[in-house]
């Protein structure tokens, strides 16, 4: 079972370098099923890509730098998302699940704790205390595919386990009603 704080929204406070410049995404790409993209990320620039998930499905991702610099990877909801593109200052609210700073390499499975369009963002600028550098372009290779919770599984399993129970019950009830008919006497007990 997964660990709880990777299912709920943990809302970390990452301050914004302040003489950073202001990044924003240039274009939100939507993952639809599966996306694989290389592309080569100038300093000081993002890429966006946006999931729309029901709660408990699942946005499986990785993002890899083939040349360059390392990268932040966020993963963030709409109220996020407007943050990360308004004015640099200020914090960012982050899904602890789906978020590497500085790294090179990042591969992870996020669930949404609730049904909302949720946002991978792949970040080379300078904007993070400890964060990715952003000092000049990087090649990365995002993969992402979205996984949706199995509910008709789970109502299967659910409607089997009812079936089986009562099944059972009927099994039990028959059961005691031959045993009952069998230790009775067939006909009338005999008179001495």
């Amino acid at each position: 079972m997964r660990r709880a704080s990777r299912v709920v929204v943990l809302t970390i406070v990452v301050v914004f370098a302040t003489t950073a410049p202001s990044t924003t995404a240039q274009t939100v790409e939507p993952i639809v099923g599966s996306l694989q993209v290389t592309t080569v990320l100038p300093a000081n620039a993002s890429l966006a890509y946006v999931a729309p998930l029901a709660a408990l499905d699942s946005l499986r991702f990785s993002v890899v730098v083939t040349q360059g610099a390392p990268v932040d990877v966020f993963v963030v909801d709409t109220a996020g998302y407007s943050a990360y593109t308004g004015p640099a200052g200020g914090s960012l609210l982050y899904y602890e699940a789906g978020t590497r700073l500085n790294t090179a390499s990042f591969e992870a499975t996020f669930t949404a704790p609730r049904g909302a369009d949720y946002y991978l963002i792949v970040d080379n600028a300078p904007r993070t205390a400890g964060g990715a550098p952003g000092s000049g372009p990087v090649t990365v290779t995002v993969t992402a595919e979205v996984l949706r919770f199995p509910t008709y599984l789970i109502v299967a399993v659910v409607l089997g386990l009812a079936l089986a129970i009562i099944a059972m019950i009927f099994y039990l009830r028959l059961r005691r009603a031959t045993r009952a008919a069998a230790s009775r006497p067939e006909g009338p007990a005999p008179r001495r």
